[in-house]
Order: C-alpha cells, then structure tokens, then sequence
C-alpha cells in the first residue's frame, strides 16, 4: 500500500465516500437493489476505511457470521487505485483482526467461475493469491449469479 495511505474505522462521514465507489464499480457492483442494501450495512457492520492523501480510496466490511468465521462481506477499491496494494492491505488489515479474536477463518461469497466474468477472475485470482481456497459454488444467488464461497485458514 502506498506510503501515504491508511486503514481506518469508518464513521457516518464515510459513508457517501464508500457508496460513491460502489457505483463507480459497476463491473462488480451493478445492481441497485444490492448497491442500496450494502449502503445500509456499512454503518451496522465492521468497516475499515482506505484513506489515501485524505481522500477514501476503498474499504472492507466485516460480519460475524459464528464463533468461529468472519467474513468478508464487502469490499471495493476505487478503480484508480486498483493494483496499488489497497486491496491486500484491507485483507491483511482484517486477517489481523480476525486472529486476534482468536477466530479460525476468514471468508468471502464472489461470483463463482462457472459464469464466465473477466472482472470476477480477476477477484478470484485476487483472494486466490491472498490465499483463501474455494469451500463451494452454490445458487445462493440464483441459478444466474453462482456464489463462489471462498475461506482462509487464520489459525
């Protein structure tokens, strides 16, 4: 991540920032419906905010889901930044979390590869390369939008 940035805990003020670069994603992020829940959740859940010459660059939302997982329930990074780090320093930064909760894994849902989407290969490849391994692809999201279910050992 570039020297000047950093992870924060967001606050209400961040909230227009991190809907502006939903829909500024809309490869990843083009259904309204979905674009308007994941606004709702970011003040209820565990953000992260990646703050980049003051200016909010993306961020990663957090939901326990049992004792023993955490998941990745949102994340997004301006397209401008993408490549930069941003990304692997919100994982990294909620890896750490995760471990000092003393929680054995972190998890993420993306579009599964049985639909053929390049900006969701490259997703893949991303959690891949941070070492999450594929659990299950299923029809959580209908028969159209396959859910890839992807975990990470912490320890």
């Amino acid at each position: 991540m570039p020297a000047h940035c950093a992870i924060r805990r967001a606050t209400e003020t961040d909230l227009p920032a991190c809907e502006r670069i939903l829909r500024a994603l809309p490869e990843w992020f083009g259904i309204e419906a979905a674009i308007v829940n994941y606004v709702a959740e970011i003040p209820v859940m565990e953000t992260y905010v990646a703050e980049c010459a003051g200016m909010n660059v993306g961020f990663i939302t957090l939901k326990a889901t049992s004792a023993a997982a955490i998941e990745i329930h949102i994340m997004a990074i301006a397209q401008d930044h993408h490549r930069r780090g941003i990304g692997r320093a919100l994982v990294e930064h909620s890896e750490r979390i995760v471990r000092a909760r003393q929680i054995p894994f972190l998890h993420v849902k993306t579009l599964g590869p049985s639909r053929t989407w390049e900006p969701y290969e490259r997703t893949r490849a991303f959690y891949g390369a941070m070492g999450f391994r594929p659990l299950e692809e299923n029809t959580l999201w209908g028969e159209a939008n396959p859910c890839l279910m992807l975990v990470k050992y912490i320890g």
